[in-house]
């Protein structure tokens, strides 16, 4: 077995083997990478902060590297129940100027959520995970945020700081990828 992780330092993915035999890979899409994952098709998924994008890496060690609108400092990223990757943007968001929260589809697609212009924002979101309860749970600013993903109820953003909670839905993403398969 081996564990993959992020090497800010030098740009690249480390592979590290249980006995201690270390491997970088530095792929010329690799850019102070943060966060990874294991992704639905058995890949390892990152966050690209310095170049904006979203990478993928083979356990072979091939890169393939995603950019484009809805990805700016990306951050934290985890494998939604969806079997999409979701990110969070600490910049790039519209509506507040602050983050947001990104899905990207194992063939590239991406859609970012903003939130609403009022209400519970998005905030700068550094981490994200997915929770028990089937939702996507992030780290936003002075608070805990959380994202129902599509399919199921329409994509809300809950926002809980100390005692109190905040639920607002948000508007429907337009996802014309979906129905190119």
């Amino acid at each position: 077995g081996a564990l993959w992780f992020t090497n800010q330092g030098n740009n690249s993915i480390g592979r590290i083997t249980t006995a201690g035999v270390a491997t970088a890979y530095t792929g010329t899409g690799i850019d102070n990478p943060q966060g990874i994952t294991t992704g639905p098709d058995g890949a390892l998924w990152f966050t690209n902060g310095g170049n904006n994008s979203i990478g993928r890496i083979t356990t072979a060690g091939v890169e393939t590297n995603y950019t484009g609108t809805g990805i700016d400092n990306p951050q934290g990223i985890t494998t939604g129940p969806d079997g999409a990757l979701w990110f969070t943007n600490l910049s790039g968001n519209s509506v507040t100027g602050n983050g947001s929260i990104g899905r990207i589809t194992t063939s590239g697609v991406v859609t970012n959520y903003t939130g609403p212009a009022s209400g519970a924002v998005i905030e700068s979101p550094p981490a994200i995970t997915a929770g028990p309860d089937g939702a996507l749970w992030f780290t936003n600013g002075d608070s805990i945020g959380r994202i129902t993903t599509p399919g199921g109820p329409a994509p809300q953003l809950v926002q809980s700081a100390g005692s109190s909670t905040k639920t607002v839905t948000l508007p429907a993403p337009s996802k014309p990828g979906d129905l190119l398969v």
